[in-house]
């Protein structure tokens, strides 16, 4: 009897650091996932943040690009709007030229 119950002893103290040993083990990897819930947490934060100071800078880029052109499109004056009237001509001359030259 007394053999019964120093087996069973030392089977219920096996059993019970083999909990007390899973416990911390589940308390680890409880704590190793909310650190990685907190980085994945910061890096999607970070990354929504570039992605809006992205949009930001390419849309005042584009603002800044179409108010350029249409600025220098806006300064042109008479004598720049002839000289490509008279480029524009020399080259549809040149095409057409060319064209008849090749249907011959």
């Amino acid at each position: 009897m007394a053999y019964n119950k120093l087996q069973l002893k030392a089977i219920n103290d096996y059993y019970l650091r083999l909990y007390r040993t899973n416990k911390k083990l589940k308390d680890k990897e409880k704590q190793l996932l909310d650190v990685n819930h907190r980085l994945i947490s910061t890096i999607v934060e970070g990354l929504k943040k570039y992605k809006s100071t992205e949009k930001d800078y390419y849309s005042s880029v584009q603002q800044i690009i179409s108010v350029t052109a249409f600025n220098t499109v806006e300064n042109m004056d008479k004598f720049t709007w002839v000289l490509f009237a008279l480029a524009g001509g020399l080259l549809l001359f040149v095409f057409l030229h060319d064209l008849s030259v090749l249907q011959k």
